[in-house]
């Protein structure tokens, strides 16, 4: 639990200064994997620069229909949304640190104190179920798309919601629907998306990673504010429309496209040609049987090398 008072030596600590060297707030420090430097007096400060998550940056661009949570930790963001959210609501929850990060397929997220973004944001959609398809491409091009115009010209998509670049993962996207009610649908769109490199901690992780901060520069708070703008808006137009669109769209994102690749699922192993998406959202497979169909629930895809 971090107290007031530690709060408020870590902004002072963000900005520069340096503060008395407490058992307290060393013991903060080293829990949050934060390295800092003696200074004369009794005194510490950072080793490098932090940059806190700015609540007023955040919801001066996100607008005042827009309720925002905002943690220095929590568990899930994920979870805080499916918990708090309303149906008159479109909640956005941001936080420093979560203790029990999420990824598809019940993996853990790593999450780093004030290094990297953890956001989710949560609406009750007046739809059925099977008007959901696809959403989690759709968000996964919109994010894609709002970070290649900001210069990371590199990065793309692996189906069905993994941000790449040629470094590693980037970051993904974890979709949640609550049980249908009265007035439609709770949705929680999830990102997890590494923005500063610390590879401590990294070391669970099965595959290469990759960091934001190593293509363009990053303001956190207003990227949460961005990214929050892009998933409502897609979240209130998704229909089948729009997923039209995002269909054509793929192709220009989609890291595999065209390539021998192989699914991974509790039934077993597909291998086939990347095809594209269809408008439900499912990776559409060239195999030596015919089209497969592949829904992005429990399943894994890895390109294969051919010759």
């Amino acid at each position: 639990m971090i107290t007031d008072e530690l709060k408020s030596e870590l902004r002072l600590l963000s900005l520069g200064a340096a503060v008395a060297a407490t058992s307290r707030l060393q013991s903060l420090l080293k829990k949050l994997d934060l390295d800092y430097e003696s200074k004369a007096g009794n005194r510490l400060s950072l080793a490098y620069q932090l940059s806190l998550l700015d609540r007023r940056q955040i919801e001066d661009l996100v607008g005042p229909d827009v309720s925002l949570q905002l943690f220095w930790e929590v568990d899930s963001t994920n979870r805080q949304v499916m918990d708090c959210l309303r149906p008159d609501q479109t909640l956005v929850c941001a936080a420093e640190l979560q203790t029990a990060g999420r990824g598809r397929r019940g993996k853990h997220w790593v999450s780093p104190f004030a290094r990297n973004i953890y956001l989710s944001v949560g609406k009750v959609l007046p739809v059925r179920m099977a008007e959901l398809g696809g959403l989690s491409l759709a968000i996964g091009i919109e994010i894609a798309q709002l970070l290649q115009d900001q210069g990371c010209l590199s990065l793309g998509l692996k189906w069905p919601n993994d941000l790449l670049t040629p470094e590693g993962k980037l970051g993904g996207i974890l979709v949640e629907l609550g049980a249908p009610g009265p007035n439609g649908i709770p949705v929680c769109v999830g990102i997890g998306l590494n923005v500063v490199k610390q590879l401590r901690g990294y070391n669970s992780v099965e595959q290469p990673v990759a960091f934001l901060s190593d293509y363009i520069s990053v303001n956190r708070s207003v990227l949460v504010a961005e990214m929050s703008q892009k998933i409502i808006a897609a979240m209130e137009n998704h229909s089948p429309e729009a997923m039209s669109r995002y269909q054509s769209l793929w192709k220009r994102f989609n890291l595999f496209d065209g390539r021998r690749v192989q699914v991974s699922a509790v039934g077993g192993v597909i291998e086939g040609v990347d095809a594209g998406i269809d408008l439900q959202g499912h990776l559409v497979l060239k195999t030596a049987d015919g089209i497969e169909y592949c829904n992005a629930g429990e399943v894994s895809v890895r390109p294969l090398n051919v010759g």
